[in-house]
């Protein structure tokens, strides 16, 4: 089942929010790593179910990929904060429950994967 860019957003907020609740940082959810794991996540759902994970097209931007939002009626508000400082707290549509719980899960592995890569990134940049 394909869902929308939107609706994938929401899971990532969700999946921060939970991530904040636990006292953890997640200031590293900016729109550039948003879209690089909305890309991946589209990317791991067609490997793996032969069919888009959501409907919207991701383009090329200056920083990486860019996934266009649109609303429910329609049209493109946004992209996925499309400057590499915007945050993934400014988007408040989307819904979460439109997953099935097997992409649900996927979009929250990608998440932690890319979590784990940039605190391994962190750490080696301190220790040199």
């Amino acid at each position: 089942m394909t869902v929308s860019a939107a609706d994938v957003a929401a899971v990532l907020r969700r999946w921060e929010d939970s991530r904040r609740k636990q006292g953890l940082r997640t200031e590293w959810m900016l729109g550039e790593r948003l879209n690089i794991i909305s890309y991946q996540c589209q990317g791991h759902h067609l490997a793996l179910q032969g069919e888009p994970l959501f409907r919207e097209d991701i383009l090329a931007g200056p920083w990486g990929p860019v996934v266009n939002i649109r609303t429910a009626d329609g049209p493109v508000i946004n992209t996925i904060a499309a400057r590499p400082d915007d945050s993934l707290i400014r988007w408040s549509f989307g819904n979460p429950e439109a997953l099935s719980p097997a992409q649900y899960a996927l979009v929250e592995r990608l998440a932690s994967k890319a979590e784990e890569e940039i605190h391994l990134g962190l750490r080696a940049a301190a220790a040199q």
